[in-house]
C-alpha cells in the first residue's frame, strides 16, 4: 500500500512539473503578459547604479518608520501615499549577478512539484474515500486555494496585472487537476473500497 502512495506522489509531481514546463515553455498564453522595455540597456545601467543589491525594490519606496523621527512620520507617510497614487509605481526583483541558470532552476522546480504532490496526497489521505474524479477535483481545488492566496494579493497590493494573476491561478488549477488525476489512478478510491467489501 505504501508503495502505491509513493508511486502516486512521484507520478503527481512529474505530471505537475510536465504541465508547468509546457505552460511556460511551449504554450503561447503567456506571450503578452510581459511588457518590453523601451531602452533595455539604458535601464540595465540605471538599475546597476540605483539598485546595486540583490533584493526587492518598491517604487516609490515606503518610508522606513524606524528611521523617521516620530514627529515626522505622518508627513513621511502622506508624501509616500501621494507619490504612490500619482505614479509611476513599480515592484522590482533585482539580481545584479544575473538570473539563476536553467538547470538548477529546473531541479528546484521539480523538487517543489514533488513536495506539492505529496502534500496533496497527505490531504487526500485525511479525507473520506472518494472516486477518481472527486480526488482530482480536490487536488484542483487545492491548486485554486494556493493560487488565490498567493497571487490575488500580488494584484491587490502590488498592482500586478489581472491577466497575469488570472493566468497563474488557471495554470495551478489545470496542472494540479492533471496531477490529481494521475495520483487518483494509483491510490485507493471509493470505487476500490466498495469493491473490496
Amino acid at each position: 500500500m505504501k508503495r502505491r502512495w509513493i508511486a502516486a506522489g512521484l507520478a503527481g509531481g512529474m505530471v505537475a512539473f510536465a504541465w508547468s514546463f509546457l505552460s511556460w515553455m511551449v504554450f503561447p498564453w503567456r506571450d503578452g503578459l510581459f511588457e518590453r522595455v523601451g531602452d533595455e540597456q539604458a535601464l540595465v545601467e540605471t538599475v546597476g547604479k540605483q539598485m546595486p543589491k540583490r533584493g526587492i525594490y518598491l517604487l516609490p519606496a515606503p518610508p522606513r518608520l524606524r528611521e523617521v523621527p516620530f514627529a515626522e512620520r505622518k508627513q513621511a507617510e502622506e508624501t509616500f501615499l501621494r507619490r504612490k497614487l500619482s505614479g509611476p509605481g513599480g515592484f522590482f526583483v533585482v539580481n545584479p549577478a544575473g538570473m539563476p541558470s536553467f538547470g538548477p532552476a529546473l531541479a528546484i522546480g521539480f523538487a517543489t512539484h514533488l513536495l506539492g504532490a505529496f502534500l496533496i496526497l497527505l490531504v487526500l489521505s485525511l479525507l473520506k474515500p472518494m472516486n477518481v474524479w472527486s480526488q482530482a477535483a480536490t487536488s484542483a481545488m487545492l491548486g485554486l486555494l494556493v493560487g488565490v492566496l498567493a497571487h490575488v494579493p500580488e494584484w491587490n497590493w502590488w498592482g500586478f496585472p489581472f491577466a497575469f494573476v488570472a493566468t497563474e491561478i488557471l495554470d495551478l488549477v489545470v496542472g494540479w487537476f492533471a496531477a490529481g488525476l494521475a495520483m487518483a489512478c494509483l491510490i485507493p478510491s471509493k470505487a476500490t473500497n466498495d469493491s473490496a467489501r
